[in-house]
């Protein structure tokens, strides 16, 4: 291997150097004396290190952390500090109450951002003072160290491991980096279990779990490329950081050739941008298998709330200040509005804005009753027109959440009256372009006339209605694609009996499903039914629901992955679920006698459930389907892998989700990888349900859209009004 291409010299060196540059003080380990750290003053012309002398962190390989540099810096931040005190925080930090190394990690990560207490400060008498461990105000006041060659013991082991760079923030391992030679085999995959075997994840003791308690995040990199993670993430989890925002490419290097580990170490390293990433854009919610997953922003989730904090700082006017942020579905955008509550709370010019959401999203109501400590503000949620009007009168320093679901359409065409002339008010309108949220967005730009309103919306904003100003920010279909944050979407027209074109076709149908009769008798019924009635016919949803088994079972489920039926109507939605069962079996009886090589006894425990919205006056078959504590039970079994049981005990065999109207927008599933669309959507509604499939999942490459109803063409009509930059980013990833 030439020396130019190994791991120290092509990636590890780079990476150090470039710490440096960014106000890093950068030391490498000698691997023989735990007491022996060097400093690397400077990188020679070669990119050979320039050694200067040697410090003491550590006793001996055991230990995890810088105890003495944390001492330190305890006493630095907390002046009136006493040595016992910093004493008792120091071991309340080094020894966590909790049993699992993710608990673990939780609960120093609440102790770094809530901070801890001592019984008093000695010298003024004030009782349960505050004690930080980071200054997350002033980050020059902060140490930042990086270690190369980081050798850790294995515990109950003469072994040992050797990270590449661990960095260090007031003593605390914070980041661990991986790095290895770009001339190995897929090198990225084998720094990822590198990574694994650091943590004890391979099920085997040849890791030192310890040093994982306290990281916030985890790098692979090979030089040319580098990805982050966190604790939980999957291979599949770890991305690239692609804008050094508010860095610009020329801050990095005046040369064209900058790399993406350059990019990555400008955008998260640099020191404040590290401090924030801790402080406001990371946070722990419940992953899609019923565990715990810990999320660090993404690069476009960074760079846009710091816009918008930028906007409502710097603008002069609530237009000027407020705007548009079109992020493609999938991207995060529920994560980004937390993101913003939270950025607007730790900074003292805006933490005592009123925050208005307006969204139907209930997994953002229950993220934001999760993390409602960190986020800081009071959350207000409004179950009707009234409370919320209530809530939107004062001034206090809270967040209001309005759930659109739970307001009825009468009340929201109804004007309000003035409620707040107040210009410390933030509307965040969640797919703005609904036409219940226009109503109500009508009325709050009266209600609310001085306040700022920001739109977020997953689809492109009708080039006539750009009614919250300007783009702050745009993530594409596209980028999200390359980026590894969304899978492409394949599209597929089916040719089978059942296919009908457009509402034209579906007429002419009739003819071939009522061939059977006489003219006269046709011609009434075609006077009667419309071609709704022909999608909600039986023959042909029998015949429909036949090729969606046979293509399921040929191309997704051997694959564990899950399917979406979308219907014309509620009882299209009932009669297709007992189809699809009938089809099942049958397709079970034939993989019985040899036809096809799949998990026959996982495929005989999978369930096809309906999930529809109710009436207060729907007949007695309509019940069992419309019951919202069932579709909870429902929604959770189909989020979870199949034979998987969560803590409520709810199972993964929920694999066919039916539905009509409901959980085709703002519906999150990664492991959901195919959509068969038996309904005309059309617009935004369109865009947004195709989109249920584009979710990342372990070994999902992509997410399939099979379309009984020609939805292809509406596609086109929907793009029609954007401009044409808009229209090839979304039809450049439906293939």
């Amino acid at each position: 291997m030439y020396k130019k291409l190994d791991e120290e010299y092509y990636v590890e060196n780079p990476f150090l150097a470039h710490l440096q540059k960014l106000g890093w003080q950068i030391f490498r380990q000698n691997k023989d004396n735990p007491e022996d750290v060097k400093e690397i003053k400077s990188f020679n012309s070669s990119g050979e290190p320039v050694y200067g002398e040697s410090v003491e962190f550590r006793e001996n390989f055991r230990e995890v952390i810088l105890e003495e540099e944390l001492k330190n810096l305890i006493k630095r931040i907390n002046r009136w500090i006493e040595e016992g005190q910093i004493t008792e925080v120091v071991r309340r930090i080094t020894i966590p109450q909790s049993n699992s190394p993710l608990e673990a990690n939780r609960e120093i990560h609440d102790l770094l951002l809530e901070n801890t207490s001592v019984f008093e400060n000695r010298k003024t008498g004030e009782k349960s003072p505050s004690v930080r461990f980071i200054d997350f105000k002033n980050p020059q006041n902060n140490s930042f160290i990086a270690i190369s060659q980081f050798k850790v013991n294995v515990p109950g082991t003469e072994k040992h491991i050797i990270p590449d760079i661990v960095l260090f923030v007031n003593g605390l391992p914070l980041v661990v980096v991986e790095c290895k030679s770009p001339v190995i085999a897929d090198p990225m995959n084998e720094a990822f279990i590198q990574l694994l075997r650091y943590q004890n994840k391979r099920g085997e003791k040849e890791g030192n779990e310890k040093l994982f308690w306290y990281n916030l995040l985890m790098v692979i990199s090979f030089g040319q490329e580098a990805r982050c993670g966190t604790i939980t993430s999957g291979y599949e989890h770890f991305v690239e950081w692609k804008d050094p925002y508010p860095y610009c490419l020329s801050d990095i290097s005046e040369d064209k050739n900058i790399t993406n580990q350059q990019v990555l170490i400008q955008g998260m390293f640099s020191q404040k941008n590290l401090l924030d990433i801790l402080h406001i854009f990371t946070l722990f919610k419940k992953s899609s298998d019923g565990g715990v997953d810990k999320i660090v922003s993404r690069y476009q989730q960074f760079r846009t709330v710091k816009k918008i904090i930028r906007r409502i700082k710097e603008g002069k006017t609530p237009k000027e200040k407020g705007g548009t942020v079109w992020h493609t579905q999938g991207s995060g955008k529920s994560l980004t509005m937390m993101y913003t509550v939270r950025a607007m709370y730790r900074d003292p010019e805006l933490s005592k804005f009123k925050i208005v959401f307006v969204t139907d999203r209930k997994n953002l109501e229950e993220q934001l009753r999760d993390t409602s400590k960190s986020v800081g503000y009071t959350v207000n949620l409004a179950g009707s027109i009234r409370e919320y009007q209530e809530l939107l009168k004062t001034n206090t320093p809270d967040l209001v959440m309005g759930m659109i679901h739970k307001f009825q359409e009468r009340e929201l065409k109804k004007e309000f009256p003035l409620l707040n002339e107040s210009p410390n008010i933030l509307v965040m309108i969640d797919e703005a372009h609904r036409t219940q949220y226009k109503y109500l967005g009508a009325n709050l730009k009266k209600s609310l006339p001085n306040a700022i309103r920001i739109a977020f919306t997953g689809t492109p904003i009708d080039k006539t209605e750009r009614t919250f100003g300007d783009y702050i920010d745009k993530y594409s279909i596209r980028q999200s694609v390359d980026d590894g944050v969304t899978v492409e979407i394949v599209y597929e027209g089916r040719t089978h009996s059942g296919k009908l074109t457009d509402e034209e076709a579906a007429n002419k149908k009739f003819e071939d499903v009522f061939s059977m009769l006489d003219a006269e008798e046709k011609h009434k019924i075609m006077g009667r039914y419309t071609w709704k009635s022909y999608l909600e016919n039986k023959n042909v949803i029998n015949d429909k629901a036949k090729d969606m088994i046979d293509h399921y079972v040929t191309h997704v489920f051997p694959n564990k992955f899950k399917a979406q039926v979308v219907t014309v109507s509620r009882i299209a939605a009932i009669r297709y679920k007992k189809a699809l069962e009938e089809a099942l079996k049958r397709k079970i009886r034939k993989l019985k006698e040899g036809y096809g090589n799949v998990d026959i006894n996982l495929l005989e425990k999978l369930k096809v459930e309906v999930v529809i919205s109710g009436n207060p006056n729907d007949p007695v078959k309509y019940h069992p389907y419309t019951d919202s504590k069932k579709h909870e039970a429902i929604i959770e079994s189909f989020t979870l892998p199949f034979e998987n049981v969560d803590g409520n005990q709810n199972s993964g065999e929920v694999g066919i989700l039916v539905v009509q109207k409901m959980l085709i927008t703002g519906f999150d599933a990664p492991i959901e990888q195919v959509m068969y669309l038996d309904n005309v959507l059309k617009e935004h509604n369109l865009l947004q349900a195709i989109a249920r499939v584009n979710r990342v999942y372990k070994n999902k490459s992509c997410g399939f859209v099979v379309d009984y109803v020609g939805v292809l063409k509406h596609l086109k009509e929907a793009l029609a009004i954007y401009a044409d930059e808009d229209i090839e980013e979304i039809t450049r990833v439906v293939i």
